[in-house]
């Protein structure tokens, strides 16, 4: 016997009773996927293989940001994606003083293309 569900925030699964597992389910995503993600890095990169850079690290943060803030608006009382949206704001601010201090034109830049306030 299948059984389908659907909850308040849109996610769906089909569970199989008898078998006592999910045969198909559709959860929405909470992080960014891979193609957003390699996006960003190629986007904002300084040489060929830089995965690491400030400038990657803020943009990546800023476009989780973005996505938390999303689902926030839906779900007003996760405290604890709340926290971690806190977390990603404290750590891209650290990093965007940081590279401030160490290369001002870049940080330029970076907070004029992500549409930051400096």
């Amino acid at each position: 016997m299948l059984t389908f569900f659907r909850n308040s925030c849109g996610c769906s699964a089909i569970y199989n009773v008898k078998a006592r597992q999910f045969v198909k389910a559709k959860w929405p995503a909470r992080m960014l996927d891979k193609k957003k993600k390699d996006r960003i890095i190629a986007k904002y990169r300084t040489h060929e293989s830089d995965t690491g850079s400030p400038q990657v690290q803020i943009a990546l943060l800023t476009a989780e940001m973005k996505e938390l803030s999303e689902h926030l608006l839906d779900h007003k009382k996760d405290f604890s994606s709340r926290k971690g949206l806190l977390r990603k704001v404290s750590e891209r601010r650290r990093l965007l003083k940081y590279l401030k201090r160490e290369d001002a034109k870049a940080y330029g830049a970076l907070t004029a293309d992500l549409k930051l306030k400096a």
